[in-house]
């Protein structure tokens, strides 16, 4: 029979903070109240800043006028990267 162990846990939170106020800036219209609604999410933290490439896999068509659904950005531009 096989079996499984937890050997240990462990958690890391980035010091970059990425309140709502700097994401509703790229939102013409949207406050950060609007944004914590529709995603539920009060602030980001990040290691690196996205890249070009990452950009145009989140908005192919460049086309960015405000979120389109209520998915994250993060959650997107994770599954734009499925090998990370």
């Amino acid at each position: 029979m096989m079996t499984t162990r937890i050997l240990g846990a462990g958690c890391f939170i980035p010091d970059r903070i990425v309140p709502n106020e700097r994401i509703c800036q790229a939102i013409p219209g949207w406050t950060a109240e609007k944004v914590a609604q529709k995603t539920g999410i009060l602030e980001r933290r990040f290691l690196w800043d996205f890249d070009e490439e990452v950009g145009r896999a989140i908005v192919p068509n460049g086309d960015w006028s405000g979120p389109r659904t209520n998915t994250d950005m993060c959650e997107t531009w994770s599954r734009s990267r499925p090998t990370i």
